[in-house]
């Protein structure tokens, strides 16, 4: 049931304010639910609608219900008879809804909601209470939703997670160019993905820091001069190298180095997320894996990009 209340200067009697408007809805060719219902308060009549998502109507007359002018019932009527598309989210109404320190089985029900849209870890448990990191979680969501559909997905999607959206985040992914033109996408969050994301985010950032920079106003040539503030060379990353011999002792899946054309690589979150399993990974851990690597992988470009994500130095 929907009340939509009806304004006039004056009101005739409820029986005949019901009959007026189904006669004018009649004339205008208009169909609405069967009313169900009128009540009258004041100035006000509100009549009870039987269908649930009609629109409220409001008519304004100077003259009472009985002649009121049908230029004014009809146009009120029409928007009557639209549907109301804009229906809330069972997840908007509870992120309205709660609040901080709230328990409840509602709590439970957003906490679920938000973490299977990937605004909790994959390891977070959903409880009936709502405490700081729910906060933190409607806080992102709601901060998402002003976002274009792609960049919500780059936002909230994890590495792990298995959802038609993951299939959605790969194909936007790949006609930007930042998976390759061989890669299917899959509804499954692997490296790959993440290497994707992550590329694509670090582009983000360089163009919005060139814009900001050409944004920015020029400094005065003066001020410079009185600042006299020496402008120090930017530091130039070191690059760590490590022996074999350190290598050897990471040789477990809880911590899996590996070398590999020169360079040392932390296989370690590998584990779990290689497509062609984990035995192939532990077998590199604490090893040269370059013969091994080279024979499966020699000359790819998806494998080696991978395996960049992982490196931490160069071998000795």
């Amino acid at each position: 049931m929907l009340h939509a209340p009806l304004l006039f200067s004056q009101v005739s009697m409820k029986k005949t304010t019901m009959l007026t408007v189904m006669v004018v809805a009649f004339a205008a060719g208009i169909v609405l639910p069967a009313i169900v219902n009128a009540q009258t308060i004041g100035n006000q009549i509100t009549l009870i609608l039987k269908k649930e998502n009609i629109n409220p109507v409001v008519l304004v007359s100077t003259n009472t219900i009985p002649t009121a002018s049908t230029t004014v019932i009809v146009p009120a009527l029409k928007e009557a008879a639209k549907p109301n598309t804009q229906k809330i989210s069972r997840l908007d109404q509870l992120v309205a809804k709660l609040k901080l320190n709230t328990i409840s089985n509602e709590v439970l029900e957003l906490q679920t909601g938000l973490k299977k849209l990937g605004y909790f870890s994959v390891n977070f448990k959903p409880t009936k209470k709502y405490g700081p990191a729910t906060a933190a979680a409607v806080k992102k969501y709601q901060a998402d939703k002003k976002l274009p559909r792609f960049e919500q997905l780059v936002s909230r999607l994890r590495s792990g997670m298995v959802s038609n959206e993951v299939l959605e985040l790969q194909t936007g992914l790949k006609k930007l160019g930042y998976l390759s033109k061989t890669f299917k996408p899959t509804n499954k969050y692997g490296s790959a993905t993440a290497v994707a994301v992550k590329k694509y985010l670090a582009d983000k950032k360089k163009k919005t820091n060139v814009s900001t920079a050409v944004k920015s106003p020029a400094i005065k040539t003066s001020v410079v001069a009185k600042s006299a503030t020496v402008v120090k060379p930017a530091t130039v990353p070191v690059v760590r190298s490590y022996t074999m011999a350190e290598v050897s002792v990471n040789n477990s899946a809880a911590k899996c180095w590996s070398a590999i054309n020169g360079k040392v690589y932390n296989l370690t979150n590998f584990f779990g997320n290689h497509a062609g399993g984990d035995p192939a990974i532990a077998s590199l851990c604490g090893k040269d894996g370059t013969v091994s690597f080279d024979a499966m992988h020699g000359g790819k470009v998806k494998p080696e990009t991978v395996l960049k994500t992982f490196e931490i130095g160069l071998l000795k």
